[in-house]
């Protein structure tokens, strides 16, 4: 087994507001809200509350519980705001023979099968605020977020084939009508489970949502412009691994951004990869 991540900050930032790990079987990719004071350190807090929590054995909610209520510890002991820990949170690991992902809040999914395919799930909420953890320790500040911007997430699916071919499927979901108010009741839908199993399945992938903040500029005799890159050509190139030895992801990031050439992030981006 080989696990191995990368974050770099955006070329519209000055912090960069992602953070990742990798190790011993798990995975965690955090994204702090760009509006958020703080938030680089919250992103950092979370994913350190998530791996001390996410191998106890508890339900997937109470574990969720335990991380938030961690993450608020380590905010007051550092004399930070809640606000701090407006953060997504995708956590990936290996249990019952099978990949385990949960995602709170958006991101991307990725998981290469045995046969080559390569599928994709990116994950976004149609308002542009998506819904963070730390939403649980405040009921308020809870409720405003549903009030305002809703629950709907649209889940863009896309399975790129061995011959190159892109196939693409979209499902709608409401997480509003699912977030209880007691977060000891089982929750059915805040955050989103995939699971793939190892005997199908050789790797996974976790991504920030910088990993849609990809722009190609294209030069004429009388302009510039930004061209958005599609989702799954940008993971396509990264994950375009030649072994899976030490930071085969730093490595690998480090020479598919020299190799799309004119193109950069404009959000931070972070990836972290599981392989078996």
């Amino acid at each position: 087994m080989n696990t191995d991540c990368y974050f770099g900050i955006g070329s519209t930032h000055k912090i960069c507001q992602d953070y990742a790990i990798a190790a011993n079987g798990l995975i965690i990719v955090s994204d702090g809200c760009s509006t958020a004071v703080h938030s680089d350190f919250g992103s950092r807090l979370l994913t350190k509350a998530a791996e001390d929590h996410v191998y106890r054995g508890y339900r997937d909610d109470l574990m969720l519980h335990g991380v938030i209520r961690t993450a608020e510890v380590f905010c007051k002991s550092l004399s930070l705001p809640v606000e701090a820990l407006s953060a997504t949170l995708l956590i990936g690991k290996i249990e019952n023979n099978c990949f385990s992902i949960l995602c709170v809040g958006d991101g991307v999914i990725a998981a290469q099968h045995r046969s080559g395919e390569l599928f994709i799930y990116d994950y976004k909420y149609v308002s542009g605020a998506p819904y963070y953890l730390r939403y649980e320790l405040e009921e308020n500040v809870k409720e405003s977020y549903l009030n305002k911007f809703g629950g709907e997430v649209i889940q863009t699916t896309y399975v790129i084939a061995v011959n190159g071919h892109v196939s693409k499927y979209i499902e709608k979901r409401d997480i509003s009508k699912y977030i209880k108010k007691d977060i000891y009741e089982q929750w059915e839908q805040p955050f989103f489970k995939e699971t793939f199993p190892l005997d199908d399945f050789e790797s996974i992938a976790l991504f920030s949502d910088g990993v849609c903040s990809f722009v190609r500029q294209e030069l004429t005799e009388t302009s510039k412009q930004n061209i958005e890159v599609p989702v799954y050509e940008v993971i396509k190139e990264l994950y375009n691994f030649k072994g899976y030895n030490g930071a085969f992801v730093q490595r690998r990031c480090q020479k598919a951004l020299r190799a799309m050439k004119n193109t950069q992030h404009i959000d931070d981006f972070s990836m972290a990869v599981i392989h078996v």
